[in-house]
Formats: C-alpha cells, structure tokens, sequence
C-alpha cells in the first residue's frame, strides 16, 4: 500500500508541476481513451441516456457518453492537482452564485445547515463552499473499495475543509454534527437497495432513492440547500450554484419523507437535463426495481 501510495503522490506532484490547461488537456485525452476502451457498458448507458432524452439521435447520445468520460478526465486531473497545491488552486477559478441562498439557509440557532449534492460537474468542488462559510463541511460518501484512493481523497477533501461520514449508520452522528454547528452534504444520485430507498420519479422512471436526508431536515427542522458545481465552457473555470433553499421536511412519515425525497431528486434532475454531459451516467441508477403489484384474487 505504501508503495501505491508513493506512485499516487508522484503522479500528484507530476501534474501540479505542469500549466492547468496542459493538465487538463491530458485529462481530457484519458478520458477519450477510457470511453474508446471501457465497451463493455457503452452499449447500455448509451441506452440509458436515449432512456432520459428520446428526443435526442442515437448520435447525440453518444457525444453525451464522450463528453462524460472527458469532463471525468479533468475531474481526476483537477483534483490530484489540488492534494498538491491546495485551495490556492481551486478558488480562484470558482464563480459562487447564489450565495444570498447560503445565509438564508443558515441557521441562527447554532446548528448547522444541510446541502443537497450530486455527482456532476466536478462535485468535490462543492468543498470550496466551506471558504465562504469559513466552517466544516462534512460530506455523506459510499467510501471507496481501493484503500490508497479512499486515503487519498480524505486528505484532499480535508484540505478544502471538509471531512467525510460513511453513507451508512451516520444518521446520529450527522444529527451530532447538525447539532454542534457542522454542515452536512449529502449526494443523492445514487441507487439504493428497496430496504434503504424509497421510490421516486427520476427522468419519468421510478428510482430508488435514500430517505436520509429528508429524514435529517425533518428530525432537525434545517431547510435543504441545493448545491451543485459546473464546468465552464472553458474548462478552467467553474460555476458553484447555491440553489434557493428548500423548506423543512414536513414529518418523519414515509409520505412526508418520500415527498421531500422526490423535490431533491428534481433539482438534481434539472441541473443534468441543463449539463448531460457533466453527470456520471455510469451509474445504475434504475438497477432496484419496485416490487410488482400483487395480483388480485378473482
């Protein structure tokens, strides 16, 4: 591990030593080579994209695949850059709006506030938030199977003031951290087994969804603030969109929960349906299905 460790800090240091727009030349050239060579999924997620947009050809589908393996090319880039240059790297290309949206998602009881995220544009950058609420952000992750890269980018995420909170069996520990003042991030984008999710409508399918979040605003009464990053047409630049803040959920009901839930999902629906290219369709996000009606007696 230690030895991967050293490769993975080389190849930071490689990529910090070199301009930006080279680094990300190179990027995006990895990313073109993945899309040629990962075929085996490039059939069904071409499918998937056609799924969400049948207006769109078959060839405008297809580039949509392309430009999401190039934006994760410079994804992978900008952040290998940032475990080596830090923040000093990354705010200066970042544009905030809305940012009335943050401080009327604050609250002025102490707690902390609660941020809806997924995984499109370079949503790490979403840590950059922290700067302007001069605080920590604690992120809700499904940590990573390959050890060296989970303690590659808790160290970076730490960096840009964040730490990280497993995506299972946090519940209290977040509600501790909401309590004390901490900010909570939580990505909704992907899909959850039918005992962890609830179903909502996602791009006119029904997805499986967690209810966590939904059920955090409703325990601890914090508004939910949408909060997404895109890539500017030039690819050095980013937008960070504070999104106005939804109300409190209503209850702890599965009704109330599932009603939250679906509002979330929409927002995250809007911004792909704006930036398909900038979303990671890799991702099975339909794979849990809804039980099949039982069949009535005659």
């Amino acid at each position: 591990m230690k030895i991967r460790l050293l490769l993975l800090k080389t190849i930071c240091h490689a990529f910090a030593a070199v301009p930006l727009r080279a680094a990300l030349a190179v990027g995006r050239g990895l990313g073109i080579i993945a899309a040629c060579i990962v075929r085996h999924r490039r059939r069904e997620t071409v499918e998937r994209i056609q799924r969400c947009f049948p207006k769109k050809s078959r060839a405008e589908c297809e580039a949509i695949y392309r430009g999401m393996f190039r934006n994760l090319g410079m994804n992978i880039v900008e952040m290998l850059r940032l475990s080596v240059l830090g923040t000093d790297d990354l705010l200066p290309r970042v544009e905030f709006h809305g940012q009335e949206n943050l401080h009327e998602a604050l609250r002025s009881d102490g707690w902390g506030s609660l941020a809806l995220m997924a995984h499109i544009g370079n949503w790490e950058f979403c840590g950059a938030v922290a700067s302007l609420l001069e605080e920590q952000v604690s992120a809700v992750v499904k940590p990573m199977r390959n050890p060296v890269l989970q303690e590659y980018l808790k160290r970076t995420r730490e960096r840009m003031g964040g730490s990280l909170l497993p995506h299972h069996n946090s519940f209290k520990e977040c509600l501790r951290r909401l309590k004390a003042g901490s900010h909570i991030a939580v990505i909704l984008d992907q899909n959850r087994s039918r005992e962890q999710g609830v179903f909502v409508e996602f791009f006119g399918q029904p997805a499986c969804t967690s209810p966590g979040l939904a059920l955090l605003s409703a325990q601890s009464g914090s508004s939910v603030l949408p909060l997404f990053d895109i890539r500017d047409a030039d690819p050095t630049r980013h937008h960070l969109h504070l999104l106005p803040a939804i109300p409190p959920c209503s209850g702890r009901k599965i009704e109330a929960l599932t009603e939250a839930t679906q509002i979330y999902t929409q927002r995250i629906e809007e911004m792909i349906r704006k930036y398909p290219e900038q979303w990671i369709w890799l991702h099975r996000r339909w794979k849990t299905k809804p039980p099949a009606p039982e069949a009535s007696e005659p």
